[in-house]
């Protein structure tokens, strides 16, 4: 082959490499047809093995109906055929009762309580809101309690819900998405994205983390370089009045981060699995 030849063979080698985007750490990088049209906000539901240790306390309603407080603050809720978790969404300790609130299907508060005492485990739930933390004189119903080993057996599931934990645009037109599952805060489920509009594209992130102040930061692989991401997550507040600006800085280039609503027309690109 001529020099030219060789040359020119090389530099159509090296252009398309420019164009390939960077994959999940530690994959050696994914190509931009490693890359799909993807919704980060979907809603994914999984299942899940209960383990007997792990069971609180599980208890049946004479409805039929299955509560069963697992790890302390998780709630599942079905019947033998099924059992769901239920988000959680508020919780309270005092000695040796916990309750768990969550909204059923139709909207309707319920409370699960669960007191432990020299004589056991007893279960109450009630549906419809109460006047205080726990449940109402009166207002519950006390449950039969089923054996974890028996709860351990049944099928269960997870639903994983997202949300956008901070968005913003860069001066050149780019925007940058962090999605963050709406319950809990896990950072391996945290993911980000960052390009045009139109093509929003996942970028591999390690290191993710947050301060008490609620300072998120994390280093973030852009065009093959780690670059470091810092944002505020949910805006000033009392711990955090005066936070520091939000950056992504890419190969020393500070770039200054304004936040503002991910644009109606946004479209995401994510890692293939």
């Amino acid at each position: 082959m001529r020099a030219s030849s060789w040359f020119g063979a090389v530099a159509l080698l090296l252009a398309a490499c420019a164009g390939k985007a960077e994959g999940p750490a530690g994959s050696g990088g994914t190509t931009a047809s490693g890359l799909s049209a993807c919704d980060p906000l979907a809603a994914s539901t999984s299942s899940v093995k209960l383990d007997a240790a792990r069971v609180v306390a599980a208890g049946r309603a004479t409805d039929g109906t299955l509560y069963v407080v697992y790890d302390a603050d998780r709630l599942f809720v079905g019947r033998d055929e099924q059992l769901v978790e239920r988000v959680v969404l508020g919780s309270g300790q005092s000695g040796s009762q916990t309750d768990l609130d969550y909204a059923d299907d139709d909207g309707t508060a319920v409370t699960v309580e669960v007191v432990s005492d020299a004589a056991g485990t007893h279960m109450t739930v009630a549906r419809g809101p109460q006047s205080g933390k726990g449940i109402d004189s009166g207002n519950g119903e006390s449950l039969t309690p089923v054996d974890a080993a028996l709860v351990a057996k049944l099928g269960a599931s997870t639903t994983a819900a997202f949300e956008v934990d901070f968005a913003a645009s860069l001066l050149d037109g780019r925007e940058l998405v962090v999605i963050a599952p709406a319950r809990g805060v896990d950072y391996e489920q945290f993911r980000v994205f960052l390009g045009p509009p139109s093509a929003l594209a996942q970028r591999a992130v390690t290191n993710f983390g947050s301060s008490m102040s609620g300072q998120r930061y994390a280093t973030v692989t852009i065009d093959g370089v780690a670059s470091d991401l810092t944002y505020l997550a949910g805006g000033p507040s009392q711990f955090n009045p005066s936070p520091a600006p939000s950056t992504l800085t890419i190969a020393g280039t500070v770039y200054a981060l304004t936040e503002e609503p991910v644009a109606t027309s946004a479209s995401y690109l994510c890692f293939s699995e």
